[in-house]
């Protein structure tokens, strides 16, 4: 699957792994994410104010086997 964050200041990059979660605290605020099989565009460091948006790519083109 290919993730996709767009941060505050228009800058957009995508990252292709098999999982990705999402972590909360107890107030519903988003502290951190999971990511697992990354096979390219592996992000170094990330800081959560600055992220405007997270989203999935590519849903129908997947292939399970």
């Amino acid at each position: 699957m290919k993730i996709i964050f767009v941060l505050r200041n228009g800058f957009t990059f995508g990252v292709t792994c098999e999982e990705f979660s999402l972590n909360r605290n107890g107030l519903g605020d988003y502290t951190g994410y999971e990511i697992k099989g990354i096979k390219d565009n592996k992000p170094l460091f990330i800081r959560w104010e600055d992220v405007v948006l997270v989203y999935r790519a590519n849903i129908g083109e997947e292939v399970t086997e």
